[in-house]
This record gives C-alpha cells, structure tokens and sequence, in this order.
C-alpha cells in the first residue's frame, strides 16, 4: 500500500501515513508533495505516522537530499514552521527522525517529537481524540498516494 498523503486546511494539519515499503525515493517525493501542496500553509502541522510500516529503508544519503530540500524550500518560504509528530515504533524510524530533526534546526525553529500512541500526538498537537482517524476515514481535505518507484504504480499519483 502507498504511503498516503492528507491536507486538511480545514484542522490545519498535514496527515502521512506510511504503510508497507518506505524509502528514500519515497521520503523526498512526500516531502516535495507536502511542501508543494496548493492548501498546505507552513504553520500547518504535519503528522508522519509509521506506525504500519513493515519496511524502512533509508539510507545516508537521505541526509544530504534533506539538507537540499532545506535550503531550496527555507529560501521559498514553504518549511513547515508547525508542530510535527513521528508516530514510530522501530528504531530505526526513531533515530532517523532526531537526526532530521538536528538537520532542520538549522533552518527552522520547530517542534519534533517522537509518540507511539496516536492519541498522545493528537493532544499534544492541540487536535481533538481520533482525528488521525477521522482524516483517514473521510479522506479529509486534499490525498496524494505516493508509492515507491520499486513498487508498481507512479511515483506520484493523485486518489479521491
């Protein structure tokens, strides 16, 4: 399954949820798709939810196309000046987000933090019980699909 991409102008928020096989290829066509979003504003916040990927396959060289992505979008104003949640189990996904989140200070003053139950991330975002939930269910606002490039589909394909 794609990793999935909500824009919700209406609670403010940028939901992604990554289920199945998420890599750098994925990573930086999310990132480009969030950050170019017609109705995503910087102050909105963004949730990275993985907490049903079976496969994260990141590697280094993610860390130098996230510095690019820093510099080109702090430049055009978009970075996300919000608070983001990483909902995460594995490690892995774990370290991965603090050494982004060390990247990223760099350019922006925000908010990371790391949860593993929904609810908490939910709260200390401000938003009501179950809206991870409720965005996912009713498909809320604007969904992008993205899939990774080593599975069938595009890169980038837009659903609902």
């Amino acid at each position: 399954m794609p990793t999935t991409l909500h824009v919700d102008p209406i609670r403010g928020c940028v939901y992604v949820s990554a289920t199945g096989r998420f890599t750098n290829e994925t990573y930086a066509a999310t990132i480009q798709a969030i950050l170019n979003h017609p109705d995503r504003k910087p102050e909105f916040a963004e949730v990275w939810d993985g907490l049903r990927l079976r496969h994260f396959a990141f590697t280094p060289a993610i860390l130098d196309v996230y510095r690019q992505f820093m510099v080109a979008y702090q430049n055009a104003g978009l970075l996300t000046q919000g608070r983001i949640a990483v909902l995460a189990r594995q490690e892995e996904i774990r370290t991965m987000a603090v050494l982004l989140d060390k990247i990223s200070s760099k350019y922006v003053q925000r908010e990371i933090r790391l949860f593993v139950r929904a609810a908490d991330a939910e709260a200390w975002l401000g938003l009501a019980p179950d809206t991870f939930a409720d965005i996912t269910r009713e498909n809320t606002g604007h969904v992008v699909a993205l899939s990774d490039p080593a599975e069938p589909g595009d890169a980038v394909r837009r659903a609902g």
